[in-house]
């Protein structure tokens, strides 16, 4: 009883150490944060977005850092756009709205029934009984 006893006590006490161990793992990666700062790359990308950022709100929606004959060039492209699609008025360089309906469903089976499809044919020829015993279908084809 004594040996059972001390056996599940040493698993427990090895699952608590594995336990450690990898969570002694996971949280040195997230106290190592002076290492990230030493990327010297991912710091130079970050100035660039930042530094585009405080640009484009200094524009107010214009292009940033474009030169008046860039800006020329930009609103001949948009007049000839407006005159190609006519669309005069319209902001081109907006994402368009779509607004998108379902169609209404139908089913898809046909009721039809016996009296009105028999209101619909009229006959070609009136037979009489006796044209009319040649068309049995149990008769057989050297009686006919």
């Amino acid at each position: 009883m004594l040996t059972r006893v001390l056996l599940k006590v040493s698993q427990a006490g090895q699952c608590v150490r594995t336990q450690f161990s990898r969570n002694l793992g996971v949280s040195a990666v997230v106290t190592q944060k002076a290492q990230a700062n030493l990327d010297p790359i991912q710091q130079l990308f970050l100035e660039k977005v930042r530094d585009y950022s405080k640009q484009s709100k200094a524009a107010g929606g214009k292009l940033v850092g474009a030169s008046p004959d860039v800006e020329k060039q930009l609103d001949e492209q948009l007049a000839k756009i407006d005159r190609v699609y006519n669309a005069k008025g319209q902001d081109m360089t907006k994402f368009p709205a779509l607004n998108f309906q379902d169609l209404p469903l139908e089913p898809p089976g046909i009721e039809v029934s016996k009296e009105s499809a028999d209101a619909h044919v009229t006959p070609l020829v009136n037979l009489t009984s006796s044209e009319s015993e040649a068309d049995d279908p149990n008769k057989p084809y050297f009686e006919m």
